[in-house]
């Protein structure tokens, strides 16, 4: 089964392919130690000379504060992602939410065109939500 995850940021138009799958084949979702299963997510950069900036993704409750929500005013590191890249304000602020809201926060490096990078972020029953961030 592949799932489509759709909570990630897209922070500016153009001509460009991610692809978010996760599979319950025991490759790409391995249930560890209880009902934590790994989700792994693919990011390819088919543009010719546009990299994508390092990604920050998190695994959250439903009643956690995702990392933006759509129509809405965006917030500063929101911000700093979008006019730098820079993801450092989303990984510091996820350090004292780790175990609470959030149950898992992972970070890539820079895609150069015509590069992939894989992440794995881990789910559980109480954070099943997964929420990234990036810049073209």
């Amino acid at each position: 089964m592949t799932i489509r995850v759709l909570s990630v940021a897209f922070l500016t138009a153009a001509s460009l392919s991610v692809v978010f799958t996760a599979s319950n084949a025991a490759q790409d979702a391995r249930s560890t130690a209880g009902s934590v299963k790994e989700i792994t997510i693919s990011i390819e950069n088919l543009t010719t000379g546009q990299g994508f900036s390092p990604s920050f993704f998190v695994s959250r409750s439903a009643d956690g504060q995702p990392l933006f929500e759509l129509g809405a005013k965006a917030s500063d590191n929101l911000a700093a992602v979008a006019e730098g890249g820079n993801i450092g304000g989303f990984s510091g602020a996820a350090a004292g939410e780790l175990g609470k809201t959030l149950g898992d926060a992972v970070l890539a490096i820079h895609t150069l065109p015509g590069q992939t990078r894989m992440v794995t972020v881990r789910v559980d029953e109480a954070h099943p939500l997964i929420d990234g961030v990036w810049m073209l």
